[in-house]
């Protein structure tokens, strides 16, 4: 049950994020032209907008997810040691690097959140052969 709501948690948080990015691709330009402020998205500045603090309450939500996903990985023993370790790095280390949402690190930052679930989804591809 650890790991069943662990995993649901993040995968909530992720399927959040990927929505924040959504709108913030899709809908921005139609809130831009209403309220700007609305758009804020600087982490560096305390106040954000709207869209700002759903990227981040969403990431915050994926990342505790996934890492306490990760350490139930490590405890139950049932996919390779490697997986969890990589889970429980990534998500720590993406959210410490102070990346500006609007540059081409967004990719990377993006990049070191997705080798988790890869990292997960490799293992489960290898178990199935």
């Amino acid at each position: 049950w650890f790991g069943l709501s662990a995993f649901l948690l993040g995968f909530a948080g992720l399927s959040l994020s990927l929505s924040a990015n959504w709108a913030y691709a899709y809908v921005s330009p139609y809130i831009g032209n209403i309220n700007p402020l609305l758009l804020d998205a600087n982490f560096r500045d305390p106040a954000w907008g709207l869209l700002g603090q759903g990227f981040l309450e969403a990431y915050l939500l994926g990342a505790a997810g996934y890492m306490i996903f990760a350490v139930s990985i490590l405890i139950a023993e049932e996919f390779p040691w490697w997986v969890g370790l990589v889970m429980l790095i990534s998500m720590p280390m993406a959210g410490l690097l102070s990346i500006d949402v609007n540059s081409v690190w967004a990719i990377v930052l993006n990049a070191i959140m997705a080798a988790g679930p890869i990292a997960c989804g490799i293992a489960l591809w290898r178990m199935g052969e």
